[in-house]
């Protein structure tokens, strides 16, 4: 979850399961007619004021934390190649926005590469592979 990498860090946040919830189904989509659970509206309340402001994503650790988020799941492990491109694709598109507006001088994420972790080796199974034998 990326939201985690936009707001300034400190105590006192909501749980990020409810950040969530919040996001999905309170704030980003058309607003709902029916009022809020409480600890929704505190999340959201939440949201607004630790929000972090669009000239610090010219800061390059606050890039690279953003980077690194969008490469693991919720659990902390590192998401698949295909989930972080699209989450990439996703923020990387909103991040356009501000460009417009000329609230950021670039897209941060066009000059920052993503670091690839080295590939665990892997021993070879050797009930699996062909023997000379078998393939003759």
């Amino acid at each position: 979850m990326v939201l985690c990498f936009l707001v300034k860090p400190g105590r006192g946040g909501p749980a990020p399961e409810v950040l969530r919830r919040a996001l999905r189904s309170y704030v980003l989509p058309v607003p709902r007619r029916e009022r809020q659970p409480e600890e929704i509206a505190a999340a959201v309340w939440w949201i607004e004021k630790a929000s972090l402001p669009v000239g610090e994503l010219q800061e390059i650790d606050r890039v690279h934390e953003l980077i690194d988020g969008l490469g693991r799941r919720l659990d902390g492990k590192p998401a698949a190649t295909r989930t972080y491109r699209r989450r990439r694709a996703s923020v990387f598109n909103a991040l356009e926005f501000p460009v417009e507006l000329e609230h950021l001088t670039s897209n941060p994420l066009s000059r920052m590469r993503r670091k690839r972790g080295k590939r665990a080796v892997q021993e070879v199974d050797r009930r699996v592979v062909v023997n000379p034998r078998q393939p003759r």
